[in-house]
């Protein structure tokens, strides 16, 4: 059995759920080293790894992480300014959408 999914330009393809099965274990450790570089404020580590996730989650089926991702990321460039709890709600919708969608 295959899921099929669109990549960001639309393109339909398909995803095997042992490929899926794979990547959830990747994007499991993303989302702790999210979490470990949000607490550290480690502004670099949490762009380059939204950066990471916004292109690579829809392309595995994941739209709304996907989404939520880049809506954080989008925050890059002021990160050192906008205030600490905006960026934990932002990290905290990264993860609900994770959640939600790893079925988890």
């Amino acid at each position: 059995m295959t899921d099929t999914t669109k990549n960001q330009s639309g393109a339909e393809f398909t995803v095997s759920p042992q490929i899926r099965q794979k990547y959830l274990k990747i994007l499991d450790a993303e989302i702790e080293t999210l979490k470990v570089a949000v607490l550290s404020d480690d502004f670099k580590k949490m762009a380059n790894i939204l950066h990471r996730l916004k292109g690579n989650t829809p392309m595995y089926g994941f739209h709304k992480l996907g989404q939520s991702c880049l809506e954080f990321y989008s925050k890059k460039d002021h990160f050192d300014t906008v205030d600490p709890n905006e960026i934990q709600k932002l990290l905290f919708k990264v993860i609900e959408s994770y959640e939600s969608e790893a079925c988890l």
